[in-house]
């Protein structure tokens, strides 16, 4: 995968884009604090279908596998901080890569801004982003903003 886009929004306006793009590999996922916005994730696309969409050139990731839970986060860095981010970024997803927990992840920048990067990590459950997060150093050590996303319909 090269690319992934990401809009956010209601609910009802994600059903809706997934509903109008059904030929797209679209993904939604409900943040599980209630009053945020939900996101949709449009998989392996070089044109994004979003308007006001954030398109990501994504620089090491794995096979995109649908998950019960996803943690988004996005960092603006520094020119002089890019190097060291990337090898801690690097440091802990060789330590994620063979866990059972972690389904699937990637690490790249915005189009338009190579200073802002983004990880997203997939999850089976919560309890094992939770586990994993007090177990690794290098999740605290890259100041993670935990936004936390339950794939739509999922219950539990």
């Amino acid at each position: 995968m090269k690319n992934i886009s990401i809009t956010y929004g209601s609910n009802n306006l994600l059903k809706n884009i997934k509903k109008n793009h059904k030929n797209n590999n679209l993904v939604i996922y409900n943040n599980i604090e209630h009053n945020k916005n939900d996101i949709i994730i449009n998989v392996d696309s070089n044109n994004s279908i979003f308007k006001n969409g954030l398109n990501f050139n994504i620089e090491r990731s794995s096979i995109f596998i649908e998950s019960n839970y996803l943690t988004f986060d996005s960092f603006s860095l520094r020119n002089d901080q890019v190097k060291v981010f990337d090898s801690k970024i690097n440091r802990l997803i060789n330590n994620l890569e063979n866990n059972d927990n972690l389904k699937s992840y990637y690490y790249g920048n915005l189009k338009k801004n190579n200073l802002e990067k983004i990880l997203i990590l997939t999850w089976k459950n919560l309890s094992s982003y939770n586990i994993i997060k007090k177990n690794y150093d290098d999740l605290n050590i890259i100041n993670m903003n935990n936004n936390i996303y339950k794939k739509e319909g999922k219950i539990n």
